[in-house]
This record gives C-alpha cells, structure tokens and sequence, in this order.
C-alpha cells in the first residue's frame, strides 16, 4: 500500500469514527409514489360502464344500420355515433345510461376515425426504430476479444 493510500484510508477511517456513517434514507420522498388512485380510477364505475357501451355498440349498431338508409352509412362507425347521439339525448342524460352512450359515440368515432390511420403505420414506424438503431457489426462480433466471448 502506498503512502497515499495509506493516509487516505487514515483519513477515512478518522471521519468514520467522529460521524457515524448511516446509508438510511432521511425521507420518504424519492420520487417514486406508488399510489394506487391511478389504478383505481382506471377501472372506476363510469370506464367500466363505458366499456360495456363499447362492447355492445357492434350489436347496438348492426340494429340501427337496418334502419338507416344506405345514404348514411357512407363512413364506418355512422351508426354507432348516430346510436350514441340519439341515446344521450333521449335516454342518456346522467348516469350510467349517460356513460353507457359515451361509451357507444366513443366506438364509433374511433371506427370512423380509423379509416385515417394507415395499415402500414405500425410497420413504418418499426423499420425507423431498426434503421436508426443499426449496428455495423452484430453485438455477438463486438464482444469477441482475444478468443474469449462474453
């Protein structure tokens, strides 16, 4: 050991015997909350009632598409917003009838919403990932060093 490490080590071990060394956490606030409420709230009455309005809008809709003229049905999701617009205002005002029709409107914009999305969406924003993160060499070729591979 040298000297330097030496009084080093003196010097530490002088500082450790005046002030005691704790590695306790002097608060609880470390940025990490683990509150449930988030959770919670996400499975709360009224998601879970318009979750059921999603559920059933497919079936709610077929019903009213029989009824409606072709006229109307020119975009995907027409009777399920219609279903859910005219249940609000009629049946739905409060509550869970309220949710339950959200929960139909909210199928149904997303049907017709979803006309917009590209199918290739998903596929192009996986070839951007792939490209950017490119290797040159495989990580298998990078780690070989002097016959031993880690």
């Amino acid at each position: 050991m040298t000297d330097q490490e030496q009084s080093l080590e003196t010097v530490l071990t002088d500082y450790i015997k005046k002030e005691p060394v704790s590695f306790e956490q002097k608060t609880d606030d470390i940025g990490f909350e683990m509150s449930m409420a988030p959770l919670k709230s996400a499975f709360s009455k009224d998601t879970v009632t318009m979750a059921v309005g999603v559920a059933s809008s497919g079936v709610i809709s077929g019903v009213v598409a029989g009824i409606l003229p072709q006229s109307l049905q020119v975009f995907a999701g027409i009777p399920a917003i219609i279903t859910g617009l005219v249940g609000k205002i009629t049946i739905g005002k409060a509550g869970i009838a309220k949710n339950y029709f959200d929960g139909v409107l909210i199928s149904g914009v997303a049907a017709a919403i979803s006309r917009f999305i590209p199918a290739s969406f998903g596929q192009e924003l996986s070839s951007n990932v792939q490209e950017e993160f490119k290797q040159e060499k495989p990580c298998q070729e990078q780690m070989k060093g002097d016959g031993i591979q880690w």
